[in-house]
């Protein structure tokens, strides 16, 4: 019984989502190793904060929508714990705080080093994991889900990885014009993932009237906005190529076809479950594509300083 517990909260931190919360800061790291010495022990935390909050996010998600039966029978998605009855709504909660609770405890060494910028960035990032649907204006529930995603697993992420590998180097206007190219990157993927999930959620969350982009533009202009933004971490990606002077980067373009499929699949696929694979390709798009500029620019800091000399 324990056993199966276990994996049903497994289930409840929902793994294939993870990947969107760990490629944003590998890709920082990645980019920030180029302007100052890379520390080991600050990747790790940001690494695992940014991991625990996710499934924080996750585990709110799961009970609040249980709990006000937006997941009901009719959810095209893959199951709920909270809502499908094979955990209550005081498990998840408590796997909740015990998430958070970690989260800040692994927090509090890069929050001190870091300051008042990690600060807010981790306050904000915590009060997120609860009010994107939790309170009584969940921003789920108010069209504000995409943008959301694309804040906070982009562009916060992204540069508050970044602060604590260069501190004040970050803002100097060449370094932090990168790193904004790389958080749209990271960003422009997030909001894709969510426009996913909410595109096939949208009958039901009409049902149960929580607006989201997707009920709000209907299925037809929804899959047109996803399409396009699924073209910008292309785009940025020939931005930081052009930004860097470093080419190699171009060849994640082979992910392209992969990509065409992908929004094909969306632009013609029935608003269902079916989708559900829709999401799992897009996320491992994103982490691929993550990898390989990454690998890219470590060569690229290699060859900077005349490793291979």
């Amino acid at each position: 019984m324990q056993n199966q517990k276990f994996t049903y909260f497994i289930a409840a931190s929902r793994p294939k989502t993870l990947f969107a919360s760990l490629s944003p800061v590998i890709l920082s790291l990645a980019l920030a190793q180029q302007f100052s010495p890379f520390q080991w022990i600050m990747a790790i935390l940001c690494l695992l904060v940014a991991l625990l909050l996710q499934i924080a996010s996750n585990l709110a998600n799961d009970f609040v929508d249980g709990e006000k039966g937006i997941d009901g029978p009719q959810r095209t998605g893959p199951q709920r714990m909270t809502a499908s009855g094979l955990l209550n709504a005081s498990e998840i909660k408590l796997a909740f705080y015990i998430t958070v609770f970690l989260a800040i405890l692994l927090g509090i060494y890069p929050m001190i080093i870091g300051g008042p910028f990690i600060v807010a960035i981790g306050v904000s990032s915590l009060l997120f994991s609860y009010l994107y649907s939790g309170g009584p204006y969940p921003l789920s529930h108010y069209a504000l889900g995409e943008i959301s995603a694309f804040i906070f697993f982009g562009l916060l992420v992204t540069l508050g990885t970044a602060y604590l590998q260069m501190r004040e180097v970050l803002f100097i206007h060449e370094n932090l014009v990168t790193f904004l190219v790389i958080a749209c990157l990271q960003g422009a993927y997030s909001f894709v993932l969510l426009g996913i999930n909410n595109l096939r959620d949208i009958h039901s969350d009409a049902k149960v009237n929580k607006m989201t982009l997707a009920t709000i533009l209907g299925a037809s202009k929804h899959k047109i906005l996803l399409l396009f933004v699924l073209i910008i971490p292309f785009v940025m990606t020939g931005v930081l190529a052009w930004k860097l002077h470093f080419y190699m980067h171009l060849y994640s373009f082979i992910l392209l076809p992969k990509v065409w499929r992908l929004g094909n699949f969306i632009l013609n696929n029935k608003v269902d479950a079916g989708l559900n694979q829709a999401l799992a390709q897009t996320a491992k798009v994103q982490f691929i594509h993550s990898i390989m500029l990454a690998a890219t620019l470590v060569l690229f800091t290699m060859l900077k300083k005349g490793f291979f000399n």
